[in-house]
């Protein structure tokens, strides 16, 4: 299982790494990208919880 709420942050802080060309060099992903997005659930049946983020870095 995962900790509840935690999945979700870590992803966002994952898009944060990327987006600043930052996250560890076996993990980086081509520095031109501008945008992240992340989808995390949680719960159990009939009550599920579903996000869905998209981040972005600011060209200039």
């Amino acid at each position: 299982g995962h900790p509840i709420g935690a999945s979700g942050l870590r992803m966002l802080f994952e898009c944060w790494l990327q987006l600043r060309g930052e996250a560890p060099p076996e993990r980086q992903i081509d520095s031109d990208k501008t945008l992240g997005l992340t989808h995390n659930l949680g719960g159990q049946p009939g009550a599920c919880v579903s996000f869905v983020s998209v981040v972005g870095s600011e060209i200039g």
